[in-house]
């Protein structure tokens, strides 16, 4: 195989270049599909603070509380925490995302996920939630 390919280094580039590009396109959609390749996720309702399960479609979307009759977006897609469990009762809203950006469910300004360094001080602030209760984690609809 080595003699074939110092013969044919042209054959030898294409197949090098051939496996980088599929292991770059593998990794696109591993990350591109953060969010987008899930099913179902949390929302969370800013009229009424509750977190609800619905299909991806990203963010916002209609949430329970808004009217009907009308074009209000109101949920955002959340990153949902409990206390060293999931369960239903004990589950929270973390942070909201909404197209790259980030805010507490609180309210605030949206900022960017990857630049912004306020979004870090985001992610961590309700860690502290749990405190003296259990260790924080992540949960995912069931």
């Amino acid at each position: 195989m080595r003699e074939w390919l110092n013969q044919n280094p042209r054959a030898g580039l294409g197949i090098v270049f051939g496996a980088v590009a599929i292991a770059a396109i593998a990794l696109y959609f591993h990350l591109a599909g953060t969010d987008r390749g899930v099913d179902r996720v949390f929302y969370y309702d800013t009229h009424t603070g509750e977190l609800f399960i619905a299909p991806n479609e990203g963010s916002p979307i209609r949430g329970p509380s808004d009217p009907a009759d009308g074009e209000q977006r109101s949920a955002y897609i959340a990153h949902a925490m409990g206390c060293g469990t999931c369960d239903e009762d004990e589950i929270f809203a973390a942070y909201l995302r909404r197209n790259g950006a980030i805010r507490a469910p609180e309210g605030g300004p949206w900022v960017d996920a990857e630049t912004d360094p306020r979004a870090r001080e985001i992610r961590t602030a309700r860690h502290e939630r749990c405190e003296g209760v259990g260790v924080p984690r992540a949960c995912y609809p069931r």
